[in-house]
């Protein structure tokens, strides 16, 4: 499973959040949960079994599904974990 991070142009992530969990029909995409950050706009973390095109085209599928229409980003994260 890879990790991605959805960053979404909406006020309300945590009803974005809930909608995805609730309609998610793809099986091989997985909502985990919302991350907040001091210095980067929230964000949702999600695992999936898809990468590049087709992960990006799901991913859409499913925001218009709930009614989600603006702008929204995937990043991948550049590690696994922070080395202090």
């Amino acid at each position: 499973m890879r990790t991605y991070y959805l960053f979404v142009e909406e006020s309300n992530i945590n009803d974005i959040f809930k909608n995805l969990l609730i309609s998610t029909r793809e099986l091989g995409i997985r909502y985990l949960t919302i991350k907040e950050n001091l210095l980067l706009p929230s964000y949702i973390v999600i695992e999936s079994i898809y990468k590049d095109e087709y992960f990006k085209n799901k991913i859409s599928e499913e925001l218009i599904n709930i009614g989600y229409d603006k702008l929204f980003k995937i990043l991948k994260p550049l590690s696994k974990e922070i080395i202090l």
